[in-house]
């Protein structure tokens, strides 16, 4: 696998999915992403089993794959970058983060281990703004499941799929 895309980017929605990443897991994999390069697009996902997020960002992908690896480790490491391009690119279970002077090393999970992220029926689709989602979610308002996308000041919500 093999990508790059401007700090800024990554920056942004990395801080995003670390809200749903625990600092401490009895399932050491919960502390990770997924990070799977697609055709020009890079999705990232992170889960605690209650709750998954999933940011879909464009990307220059080089080589398409799939791996994960530690969440607060690859933060940590991006926010100290200064803004640059920034190259990704895994050999065997390490993934190298390059930077203009310099290049980082970090361990990684193979995708196949990470948890099964819930299916999501986008023809279920329900729209509303970012206002009414607060105003809504203030307590006795609102009691039901749900996964989520933020687009924009909106949000796109779809209920879980029924599985049997």
């Amino acid at each position: 696998m093999k990508f790059s895309l401007p700090k800024s980017r990554l920056t942004n929605y990395l801080q995003h999915i670390l809200q749903v990443v625990p600092s401490k897991s009895t399932l050491p994999i919960l502390t990770n992403v997924l990070i799977e390069a697609l055709e020009n697009k890079l999705k990232i996902s992170a889960t605690d089993l209650d709750v998954s997020i999933t940011a879909s960002l464009e990307a220059k992908v080089g080589r398409k794959g799939s791996t994960s690896l530690p969440a607060k480790i690859l933060f940590d490491i991006i926010k100290e970058v200064p803004e640059s391009e920034i190259v990704f690119e895994t050999t065997g279970s390490r993934m190298e983060i390059k930077i203009p002077n310099g290049s980082y090393k970090i361990a990684t999970v193979a995708a196949d281990d990470f948890p099964k992220l819930p299916a999501i029926n986008t023809k279920k689709e329900i729209r509303i703004s970012g206002s009414d989602l607060v105003r809504m979610m203030k307590p006795g308002r609102l009691s039901m499941v749900f996964f989520g996308r933020l687009k924009g000041s909106g949000c796109r919500w779809w209920p879980p799929t029924d599985t049997g």
